[in-house]
């Protein structure tokens, strides 16, 4: 193993300790001095994937990132990535090869299976500026913590769900929509919140399909709607008039039923009715994933909402295998593009072309465009780029209560008229 010390200009704070993971020692030479000219004051170097994951073991603080090959001896890049995943690297990867583009991307892919925190992929040769556009990308993610909350061993049972429903722990909280062309606000989304009198905030990745599980989805989610509209209410008497979108389970539309599915939106204009608010400001999510297969009884029950004056959105529009069918048969207003489509397209030539290819379907489509979690300049600058309409994440606001809401917005106006 050889170490580079020292080099022109101060390291950045986030990039830290580098190792490059490269059998060449020419290349190893080349990239050595590339990382010391953009700043990167200690560079290691292994020729192989054996040693580079012995020197992760030993000195787990040391390197915040790693630069690998992918096509070397003995063991490749992909071997090394599952090895360095089992390890649970907590620094940034940047995979390097000279073979074909569609080949690194996979292993970009592979590589944030794995849950590693992939910075991109580089072809060779490799220039400074590559370099340079993967560890300013490192720095602004280091800026945006994405946890929420710290971890709890609590597990909830059905009757802790259904007693927080009961006695209203379970509540909204909102995160702005920015529109791209103005920078003015084009509406919110409610999320639920769980607040535990003993064991605090419970993630909503627990307590959601909790809900579904125990046929408590139902309520869960006319509770968040009766709260949030009744925001919506106080909202309007402090002068903004704000579209709010809730997310809307399949599950409850009950497509099985199509009288269950009358009853549910019954009750949402019930609850609209109550505070005044048309349905027209109203947008219904619906993930993308779990539209049931039934596309006949989907697309009566929601055409059946839109008719009714709500719109409707495609949410997640980019998890899993997405079907561009479902743009053309249901009647969508809005597509939601999933942090990971934009992600994809940050690190790679084929996400960004896929990532292209659907902004411009839904435009001839007449569908706003909404880019999810974005959380840094570049991926706002990308979504702005290709032509979505408005971006929602952590790079404008997060999530936060309704009187935090009203604040940032008094806020975020008091900004966008003194820019104009």
């Amino acid at each position: 193993m050889t170490n580079g010390v020292g080099g022109q200009g101060s390291a950045k704070a986030s990039t830290g300790g580098v190792l490059v993971v490269e059998d060449n020692e020419i290349t190893q030479q080349v990239l050595t001095r590339a990382l010391h000219e953009i700043g990167v004051d200690e560079v290691r170097c292994c020729l192989d994937g054996a040693e580079a994951l012995s020197v992760v073991a030993d000195h787990p603080g040391d390197i915040n990132t790693i630069l690998c090959d992918l096509n070397m001896p003995n063991m490749d890049g992909l071997e090394f990535v599952r090895r360095l995943a089992d390890l649970r690297f907590a620094g940034g990867v940047i995979l390097v090869s000279g073979e074909r583009r569609a080949i690194l991307d996979t292993a970009g892919r592979l590589a944030r299976s794995h849950r590693l925190h992939l910075l991109g992929v580089l072809q060779k040769p490799v220039t400074q500026a590559d370099l340079r556009r993967m560890f300013r990308r490192a720095e602004q993610e280091a800026r945006t913590p994405r946890h929420f909350g710290a971890r709890s061993s609590f597990r909830p049972t059905a009757d802790d769900l259904r007693h927080a429903l009961e006695q209203g722990h379970v509540y909204p909280v909102y995160q702005p929509k920015v529109r791209l062309d103005d920078r003015t606000i084009g509406g919110v989304e409610a999320l639920a919140r769980w607040k535990h009198p003993t064991y605090g905030h419970v993630s909503p990745g627990v307590f959601v399909p909790l809900a579904e599980a125990a046929d408590l989805i139902n309520e869960l989610t006319l509770a968040i709607v009766s709260q949030g509209v009744d925001d919506m209410a106080d909202w309007a008497t402090r002068g903004y008039r704000v579209d709010t979108s809730f997310n809307m389970s399949m599950q409850i539309l009950n497509l099985g039923d199509g009288d269950a599915g009358d009853a549910v939106v019954r009750k949402l204009l019930d609850i609209l009715d109550k505070q005044h608010i048309q349905p027209e400001a109203v947008y219904l999510e619906v993930t993308e994933s779990r539209i049931a297969a039934d596309a006949k009884a989907a697309m009566e029950l929601l055409s059946r909402i839109a008719l009714r004056g709500f719109s409707l959105s495609i949410d997640d529009f980019g998890t899993g295998y997405s079907n561009l069918q479902k743009l053309q048969d249901l009647p969508f207003s809005e597509l939601k593009l999933d942090r990971s489509f934009v992600v994809e397209a940050m690190v790679s030539d084929r996400g960004r072309a896929i990532l292209e290819s659907t902004v411009h379907l839904a435009k001839q489509l007449e569908l706003t465009i909404t880019a999810e979690g974005v959380e840094t300049q570049d991926q706002l600058a990308l979504v702005e780029a290709i032509g979505c309409d408005l971006v929602q994440g952590f790079y404008f606001a997060r999530p936060m209560d309704s009187d935090s809401l009203m604040t940032w917005m008094d806020g975020w106006s008091a900004r966008s008229l003194a820019n104009r």
